[in-house]
């Protein structure tokens, strides 16, 4: 009984799972570096009230405070998500990853209970690498072969070498071995062979040192079992049986399905038909962003990208090409996912910063992994300003405005006279200067006026 107890402490204390009943977090370690990805899964056995949301989630440390870090979560279904932690913000030392106010149903009540899980970060600066993104999760369609870009990032003090690997053989790598000098990021594409695969769920791991990042591709509108409507025609006497068929393909918009396996010539007309569309779309009261701006002006307004087709489309980028960057900002430049239909609104500012200078003729780019793509034309004449400033009435030098034209005064404006055929303007006599100046004059005038006569009178009394 003892060695029975000692079992289950010892499987407690060197697990990575939190060992309960209702929520079980995983994580791959419990020592990390700072700047790696922490990988995390989560599975509930029982059912929860409402679906775990991301401000739920949060990193702590030994005195419940909670810190700084970026995390993403994936939703798999009711029961099971994913995600990953940046540890950029995280300094050595001790921490918890928290799921807090989870509502639950359990033995016919409601319960709202917290989970975390336990991890440390040390100072070990080698062989220290970042990834993005830590997990992959994706619904296709049956004929789709996805390809993914990961990025990776050498955060230590050492050139990391190291050669990716999988552990399926619909995922396919052919890169090679990799080097990391200090600080450099490389990007990887891995590519995906799911369209052969006949499973609803299709799993794998991209192996990065010792990180197993989980892709996943979930199947829309999966069919377990085919079983073709064979019509029988008139060259058919006798009921055919198709047993062990072990190639059929279904491609898009196919409506002749011909099936032969071991029989000769049998083609069977069933109308199967697939109009699922994939489809990307910006939708703008016009079909360009056309302005002309001052230093001074900016532009800022709400576009709307939409998926317009009937497949869910996840991971879509949105960047602005031809340096449209430099002058244009969008409040969302990555949107997990989008729904069949659903529009999703981007707040644009442009030349916010009143750093315009030139000519801007670009676009707004949104892709998808699988290269679906929608582009809004951005283009933006930059005006100059007339900065010159007029000269003042009141100048030394005569103002002498010029119109063409004339043979009398009349056919000049008013305070301009006709010379020479031209209309010409004069400044105007400064009156005020003119009194001024005469009032100056008057009185001094009058001194020596008076100093001359008062030395006059004395010069007689003296003598």
């Amino acid at each position: 009984m003892n060695k029975k107890w000692l079992i289950i402490f010892f499987i407690i204390i060197f697990s990575n799972i939190i060992l309960a009943d209702d929520i079980n977090i995983f994580i791959e370690r419990t020592e990390y570096k700072q700047y790696e990805t922490i990988i995390f899964k989560i599975f509930s056995n029982v059912d929860l009230s409402d679906e775990i949301e991301l401000s739920q989630l949060g990193v702590y440390d030994i005195y419940n405070d909670k810190r700084s870090s970026s995390i993403v979560l994936t939703e798999i279904n009711k029961k099971e998500y994913m995600g990953y932690i940046d540890t950029a913000y995280l300094n050595k030392g001790e921490y918890y990853f928290a799921i807090n106010s989870v509502e639950y149903f359990k033995d016919s009540k409601l319960k709202r209970s917290n989970f975390q899980i336990n991890f440390n970060i040390n100072d070990n600066k080698e062989d220290v690498i970042s990834i993005y993104p830590g997990i992959f999760y994706k619904k296709i369609d049956l004929w789709e072969n996805p390809w993914i870009d990961f990025k990776f990032e050498n955060k230590g003090n050492n050139t990391i070498t190291f050669t990716p690997k999988v552990n399926d053989t619909f995922l396919l790598y052919s890169d090679g071995q990799l080097n990391l000098n200090i600080n450099q990021e490389k990007s990887v594409r891995l590519r995906t062979k799911v369209d052969s695969i006949n499973r609803k769920y299709i799993q794998g791991e991209f192996i990065i040192l010792n990180y197993h990042i989980p892709i996943l591709f979930e199947r829309i509108n999966f069919i377990e079992n085919i079983t073709p409507n064979i019509t029988q025609s008139e060259n058919i006497s006798q009921p055919y049986f198709i047993d062990n068929i072990t190639n059929l393909t279904i491609e898009d918009n196919i409506t002749n399905l011909t099936i032969e396996d071991n029989i000769t010539n049998l083609t069977i007309e069933d109308n199967i038909t697939k109009n699922l569309t994939k489809r990307l779309e910006f939708e703008n009261e016009f079909e360009e962003i056309n302005k002309n701006i001052t230093v001074n002006n900016d532009i800022n307004g709400w576009i709307s990208i939409k998926n317009s087709g009937d497949v869910l489309l996840t991971n879509i980028t949105l960047e602005l090409t031809d340096g449209l960057e430099k002058i244009t900002n969008i409040d969302t430049p990555f949107i997990p996912y989008l729904e069949p239909k659903e529009i999703q609104s981007i707040f644009i500012q442009i030349n916010s910063n009143h750093n315009i200078d030139k000519n801007y003729d670009g676009y707004l780019l949104a892709t998808t992994p699988d290269g679906l793509e929608a582009k809004l034309p951005i283009i933006i004449m930059y005006i100059i300003e007339d900065t010159t400033i007029e000269s003042k009435l009141n100048e030394d030098e005569p103002i002498i405005d010029q119109y063409f034209g004339c043979t009398t005064n009349e056919d000049c404006a008013e305070d301009l006279i006709c010379e020479q055929n031209n209309c010409v303007s004069i400044k105007k006599t400064n009156w005020i200067l003119i009194i001024i100046i005469g009032c100056i004059l008057i009185l001094f005038g009058f001194i020596i006026f008076f100093y001359f006569k008062s030395k006059k009178t004395y010069t007689e009394l003296k003598k």
